[in-house]
């Protein structure tokens, strides 16, 4: 349980770091959408200038989260999940799915007036 709350904190943390890195000189964009949102919705986790370069730094991402203990990665989605005990000894499902994207896309949405 420790583990798993501490590597939802890395990669939270880390995501929050990396997402100054995607800037709009950069063709690609890597984003990271967590479920369910407690602290994080959509947020860009890194800039790269060629598409094969996003999908082959998305899937060593993939690999790495494929080493962590009790996670299980969806590659075909892109998603990473992993399951967090609670107190109560219920549990908490967490999933973050990464995806590349031209930079001038944004998996936000439109912005409201």
């Amino acid at each position: 349980m420790i583990r798993l709350r501490r590597a939802s904190g890395i990669a939270a943390l880390a995501l929050v770091a990396l997402a100054a890195t995607a800037s709009a000189e950069c063709a690609w964009v890597m984003w990271a959408e967590q479920q369910p949102q407690p602290e994080m919705a959509i947020e860009a986790h890194s800039a790269y200038e060629a598409k094969e370069a996003c999908e082959r730094a998305l899937y060593e991402l993939l690999d790495g989260w494929r080493r962590a203990n009790g996670v299980t990665v969806l590659r075909e989605a892109t998603t990473a999940v992993f399951q967090e005990r609670k107190k109560d000894g219920s549990t908490v499902r967490i999933a973050i799915r990464y995806v590349c994207l031209p930079d001038t896309v944004t998996p936000r949405g439109p912005k409201g007036k």
